[in-house]
């Protein structure tokens, strides 16, 4: 039986709940990330993504977003490592966006939104297809990327171009030779929790993996976004904006992070900081510990400047792998 949904007041999130019981359910999406909260798992691997820009074939308006659709039928563009096992064929990617800049991202960060999210949808090969993976807990696994408006995101542009041929709801056009990669920020690392689809049906078959590094985009851009249309071509204008919806409880859940973040170790840092004062000041370490000490020094300077930005919506954090550990901002 098909259901009419949409983000208005009559038929919008408060209401899915009513056709779709499983908006109740244990394991819904999206959540607020309480980054003190997420715990750093060493054991995550480092996500893998492998696009063949063969495989784009479409962007259609489906009167909710746009959905750019692959080519699924073999293993041309996959997801790999992270916390999955296994392989994951890229199906489409979609976004979901605001009315106006502060609001428009499913997910949020200690309750800071983004103006938009980029959701890369992937489906696990094992069950054959994808009708069948999203019957399972791990049947689906969505990137999960924070937009913000700023500067322009060339690798975009064609999306952006290609929404003049999909305003309205039911429109399509070919959308051909794409590499998604190109939308990913530079840092990979991740926070990752079990989940669902943040739309009807819902469905509780969703690994997310939510990067921490956000894209930036311009103000045109974003522009464009908010001038599709939820309505058909035969219906009243109804600008296609705040396509999201709100975070839903954790419950039992634990959020794991593939990084550790500053905040976990504030005595640890107050040690670090004394260590490299004490040093400093009595200039009496050897060549190579006082230059240490100078770069802790630095490092510590650094995060001061930087705890101001982090009070405004910034995450400071260390980076793991090739990020030596080394203090940024996320």
């Amino acid at each position: 039986m098909s259901h009419h949904w949409g983000y208005d007041s009559h038929n919008g999130p408060a209401h899915w709940h009513e056709n779709f019981p499983i908006a109740n359910g244990e394991r819904q999406s999206p959540i607020d990330i309480k980054s003190k909260s997420a715990k750093y798992d060493s054991s995550l691997k480092p996500l893998s993504f492998s696009y063949d820009p063969s495989t784009a074939r479409s962007i259609v308006n489906n009167g909710h977003s746009f959905n750019v659709e692959f080519d699924d039928s073999s293993d041309k563009s996959v997801l790999q490592g992270g916390a999955l096992d296994g392989v994951y064929r890229l199906v489409q990617f979609h976004i979901h966006w605001g009315s106006c800049e502060g609001q428009g991202s499913e997910h949020t960060v200690d309750g800071v939104k983004y103006d938009a999210e980029l959701h890369i949808v992937h489906w696990n090969t094992k069950y054959g297809k994808f009708a069948e993976a999203v019957k399972h807990p791990d049947g689906l696994a969505v990137i999960g990327i924070f937009m913000k408006v700023g500067h322009t995101k060339p690798e975009i542009q064609k999306v952006v171009d290609a929404l003049n041929s999909i305003q309205t709801k039911g429109k399509q056009a070919s959308f051909t030779n794409y590499d998604p990669t190109g939308l990913l920020p530079v840092s990979r690392e991740y926070w990752t929790y079990p989940g669902s689809l943040t739309t009807p049906p819902l469905l509780e078959c969703v690994v997310w993996h939510v990067l921490k590094e956000p894209i930036t985009v311009s103000p045109e851009q974003m522009c464009k976004l908010r001038g599709l249309c939820f309505s058909a071509e035969s219906e009243p204008v109804c600008h296609m904006v705040d396509n999201w919806r709100p975070c839903q409880p954790l419950k039992s859940r634990e959020v794991r992070a593939s990084f550790q973040c500053v905040c976990e170790e504030p005595l640890l840092l107050s040690t670090i900081q004394t260590f490299a004062m004490c040093a400093l000041a009595t200039s009496c370490l050897p060549g190579p510990l006082f230059s240490s000490a100078l770069r802790l020094k630095c490092q510590l300077m650094k995060r001061e400047r930087l705890s101001a930005r982090q009070e405004r919506g910034f995450i400071v954090g260390v980076g793991r792998g090739g990020g030596g550990g080394r203090l940024c901002v996320f």
